[in-house]
């Protein structure tokens, strides 16, 4: 095979494919045609993998804090950190589900 670079002291057929051509890899005479772009690889395809899914976490609508349990209020997940204003300041808590 050539490189690129080199030239051919031959005259160039114009029914002769190069060497390094995908079509050459087809059976001669099989009219396909190869395809454009050979298919990208999937893992999640390959041999029925499918990527293991997380449950969703349990939601909670009340704020539980040291003055006691505020709600309901928006869910959010169970034991993430939450906060009630009242008259004396922001007071901190964690989401609990009743």
């Amino acid at each position: 095979m050539l490189n690129k670079t080199e030239q051919s002291d031959r005259a160039p057929n114009p029914n002769e494919k190069p060497e390094d051509c995908y079509c050459s890899a087809l059976p001669k005479g099989s009219g396909q045609n190869p395809p454009a772009q050979p298919p990208a690889y999937q893992p999640s395809q390959a041999f029925g993998y499918q990527p293991p899914q997380a449950p969703a976490p349990p939601l909670g609508q009340f704020c539980q804090t040291n003055m006691g349990v505020v709600g309901p209020g928006r869910p959010k997940p169970v034991g993430s950190q939450c906060w009630v204003d009242t008259h004396w300041g922001r007071v901190f808590g964690q989401m609990i589900s009743m």
